[in-house]
């Protein structure tokens, strides 16, 4: 046994909402590792299935809201066991309305399109987060026909007094994103002002502060 798998991790919550009604759309799944200090993030994401789905049930049990975002590593989603064992997971749990996968990196385009047909099977969709940084145009763009949404990060672009340009930096991704027909969520969101770009701009569906820090399930209620 590793020093990795002798740490406990659990789920923390965040909400992803309606940006209109402020209603909970989904709940993204963001894991955490126990520490003397309580929890933090872990010092690897590589988690087993068998941990995986564990730690799904455990959240599931806590949360009204049966709609959820799992995050993924590039390994996680090109391993075809993985993927299986996800696909039976969400054929074998009537409970659970919606799951989304989201990675943080790509694969190869290969891949993608190999595993986003074998989820999509099944209704599991395909997000790809922070476009625009961490994931470019010139990277991600190929990869569109084969996702359901992208999130665009206003950490990217947030510059104090300098609202045309995070308006013409976010309006590029949203339009990119309704060329494509795929989903849109605004991440980072921490104040009004944030709300008032995603308005301006259409985007009807927001992550961040502003709506709910991660937490752990059973203390949302």
């Amino acid at each position: 046994m590793t020093d990795f798998d002798q740490v406990e991790h659990t789920f923390f919550v965040q909400p992803i909402v309606d940006i209109d009604t402020g209603s909970t759309l989904r709940y993204e799944l963001l894991l955490r590792e126990r520490c003397a200090a309580g929890w933090r993030l872990p010092s690897s994401f590589g988690l087993s299935f068998s941990d995986v789905r564990r730690l799904m049930w455990q959240a599931l049990a806590s949360l009204e809201l049966k709609r959820l975002t799992l995050n993924v590593t590039v390994a996680q989603f090109v391993d075809a066991r993985f993927i299986d064992q996800l696909v039976t997971l969400r054929e074998n749990t009537p409970l659970l309305d919606c799951l989304h996968v989201e990675l943080a990196a790509l694969p190869d385009i290969a891949a993608m399109q190999r595993t986003a047909r074998v989820l999509n099977s099944v209704g599991i969709r395909v997000t790809v987060d922070d476009v625009g940084a961490a994931n470019l145009t010139e990277d991600v763009e190929d990869f569109f026909p084969y996702l359901h949404d992208i999130k665009y990060a206003m950490q990217n672009v947030r510059v104090p007094g300098n609202h045309a340009d995070v308006e013409a930096q976010v309006g590029y991704w949203k339009r990119l994103a309704d060329e494509y027909g795929l989903g849109f969520t605004l991440t980072g969101i921490e104040s009004h002002a944030d709300v008032d770009v995603a308005n301006q701009l259409g985007i009807t569906t927001g992550q961040g502060f502003y709506y709910g820090r991660p937490v752990l399930p059973g203390r949302m209620f």
